[in-house]
């Protein structure tokens, strides 16, 4: 891309720079990585090249200063503020020289000092760290090999894929599931399903043999409530924006590994022990580690608070408690409590009655419920257990 069309506003030289980044490296605060949905490597590279999609319209070039990179994201040093939730492209340099660009979203952005930010993207692909970080050598189960137990998952699930090849990878990679998959190769079945039977969550391609976006607003004008997301080779930022806009929670790229995908599930779906742990995907951040402990704890106070309002029918106090979370959660990464309030919120404000959005605010709570800390982000004798 040419450096007309890119701009840096991180105006340091190799020695500020470098000592800027080992600041943040050893500033206090999460250490522990037991936690961790990838193992992250430290990746100094400059002038890495960001098309930004303005929430507001427009678009933004910048070139950042990479800090880490792994399989799911990039943390980066960038002179200005970016709105979290902006969708994004990134330019990383593969170790052949050849560019390779990915989708990513802002999922937050915080301040350093002066005009300087630190800015987390999530890959909505993974990609591969050993084609990108000079002489690394990957062990484990590649870019997608995740540091802690995969759950265990169950519910109903409907894949709607055109693709015969690609349902039954789909197929492959949740055989160690309880799930119970029905498998359909277009819109038209899949209305048709949602219709005939209740699912849990929804997947699909967003190459269909009719248009996706349409299939996805026919259905959440439906009984359908749950989860949307979709999984797709699409890089369109209109077409991913279009889908999230009729309804999809989620959007992943192919290809992924399984365990990306059964993790991402798990913050979708019930799994046996309704109490299992929600983390953070941002606790490794430097700073951040405090702040997600404070968030933690009042988001259980909301909890409370949502769940009185719901006794008391109360659809005032618990629209209040939406729109707060749905401001908070992303920020935090708790990417579910916002995708869940969001929708709740969007219950309330189309029904008369606390009984019509009942579900909606139920699952909301069932997912704030879960939230917690990683190990170490408070001192055990601060008051703060370790997370089970």
């Amino acid at each position: 891309m040419p450096d007309e069309d890119f701009h840096s506003h991180v105006r340091l030289n190799n020695a500020e720079r470098s000592k800027l980044l080992c600041r943040l490296d050893d500033a206090p605060g999460r250490t522990g990585r037991d936690r961790r949905r990838y193992r992250r490597w430290e990746y100094r590279m400059s002038d890495i090249a960001v098309l930004v999609q303005h929430p507001s319209g427009g678009t933004g070039r910048f070139l950042v200063c990479a800090r880490n990179l792994s399989a799911g994201g990039l943390s980066a040093i960038h002179g200005g503020y970016i709105h979290p939730g902006s969708e994004c492209k990134i330019v990383l340099p593969r170790r052949d020289g050849n560019p390779f660009v990915v989708n990513g979203v802002i999922v937050h952005c915080r301040h350093l000092e002066g005009s300087y930010h630190e800015i987390g993207i999530r890959f909505t692909q993974e990609v591969d760290p050993a084609a990108l970080i000079p002489d690394l050598i990957q062990d484990g189960d590649g870019p997608g090999d995740l540091t802690h137990e995969m759950p265990q998952l169950e519910g109903r699930v409907l894949v709607v894929d055109q693709s015969s090849s690609d349902r039954r990878l789909m197929t492959h990679h949740l055989s160690g599931t309880n799930l119970i998959l029905k498998m359909v190769d277009s819109s038209g079945a899949a209305i048709d399903a949602v219709r005939r039977h209740s699912y849990d969550l929804i997947l699909c391609d967003l190459r269909l043999d009719t248009d996706c976006v349409r299939m996805i607003e026919q259905i959440r004008k439906s009984d359908y409530k749950g989860p949307i997301i979709v999984v797709t080779a699409e890089s369109s930022p209109t077409r991913l924006t279009q889908a999230r806009a009729a309804g999809a929670n989620e959007i992943i790229g192919k290809p992924h590994s399984p365990g990306y995908l059964v993790s991402l599930l798990a913050e979708w779906l019930d799994v046996p022990g309704v109490d299992r742990p929600i983390y953070s995907n941002l606790e490794e951040t430097s700073g951040m580690a405090e702040l997600i402990a404070d968030f933690v704890e009042d988001i259980h106070t909301k909890t409370h608070q949502l769940e009185r309002a719901m006794g008391k029918a109360d659809l005032t106090a618990a629209r209040e408690l939406c729109v707060e979370l749905v401001g908070s959660g992303t920020g935090f990464g708790f990417g579910s409590v916002t995708e869940a309030a969001r929708d709740a919120l969007t219950a309330i404000d189309t029904v008369q009655k606390t009984q019509d959005a009942e579900a909606a605010l139920k699952r909301l709570v069932a997912i704030c419920q879960r939230i917690r800390c990683g190990s170490s982000v408070r001192p055990m004798g601060d008051g703060w257990q370790q997370s089970a």
